[in-house]
């Protein structure tokens, strides 16, 4: 049975294609259309009908819209998954790479459909409209944020992917968030050494053995270790990483726990409320 396209579920063309492409679909509808000519009653009416017969051209012409929209079919189910699982998919930090994926498929399709004027030029129309929503991310910090934080992506996603200036700016919006968590932990430290002030005087001995530590711990720059450490393999669990390493990292693994648990989109939130 062939499907009709609509105005609000999301990607309703693309399932109206995928399924007209099928070849028993296919048939079905030119034998429909041929039917309806050989039972019109006029001239007007089988010229209408004519006018809505797909040639081989019109067929091919799907078929490059279907390769078009393929992937953002792909990204839409990508990012409307949930976090429940291990892979966490559809969190926040998936929202710039799946943009800069979907750009670079969009350029990589002009080059393919250049002598398509057509094609042309509804490619074009998508890129732009999807490189608005893409400059809109630079109105806030948790999207670049939320890609650095993740220890299979770090800068180093950024240095491959992005030009030096939209790199500089992602930088200075991470370490103002660094430093803005940093006071909040030393605040939360403080209250904590103030409850649990010892209540005996320290040994010379333990003044001796641990009179260093504070220097060490001072020294100690978390940004510095998370960026020296290799990227991590993409099967690993990032919630799971960052429990596993809150404690060497704390300023970071508490950004981590507030940025990486945004979802992507609203679909799942959605799910729920609809029952």
């Amino acid at each position: 049975m062939a499907r009709q396209n609509n105005n609000t579920r999301w990607d309703s063309t693309f399932d109206m294609i995928d399924r007209a492409l099928q070849p028993q679909v296919h048939r079905a509808i030119d034998k429909f259309i041929d039917s309806a000519i050989e039972e019109s009653s006029t001239g007007s009416e089988r010229e209408d009908l004519e006018a809505d017969r797909l040639e081989e051209a019109d067929w091919n012409t799907l078929q490059h819209i279907h390769q078009i929209l393929a992937p953002f079919r792909a990204m839409t189910k990508e990012l409307q998954g949930n976090m429940r699982d291990t892979r966490m998919n559809g969190a926040i930090f998936d929202v710039l790479p799946c943009m800069d994926f979907l750009l670079q498929q969009l350029e990589t399709a002009k080059q393919q459909h250049i002598a398509s004027p057509i094609l042309a030029s509804c490619i074009n129309l998508a890129w732009s409209k999807l490189n608005k929503y893409y400059e809109a991310t630079d109105d806030s910090s948790i999207y670049a944020t939320a890609v650095i934080l993740d220890p299979c992506l770090k800068r180093q996603y950024f240095d491959r992917n992005w030009k030096k200036p939209w790199i500089e700016k992602a930088d200075l919006d991470f370490k103002r968030l660094v430093r803005d968590y940093t006071r909040q932990h030393d605040r939360a430290a403080s209250d904590r050494v103030e409850i649990a002030a010892p209540t005996t005087n320290r040994t010379v001995l333990s003044n001796w053995k641990y009179k260093e530590n504070a220097k060490a711990n001072q020294d100690f720059d978390e940004l510095k270790e998370y960026f020296k450490l290799p990227l991590v393999d993409e099967d690993v669990s990032l919630q799971q990483w960052w429990v596993t390493n809150q404690y060497k990292f704390p300023i970071l693994s508490a950004m981590a726990g507030d940025f990486l648990s945004i979802p992507a989109m609203s679909a799942e939130v959605e799910r729920v409320f609809s029952g």
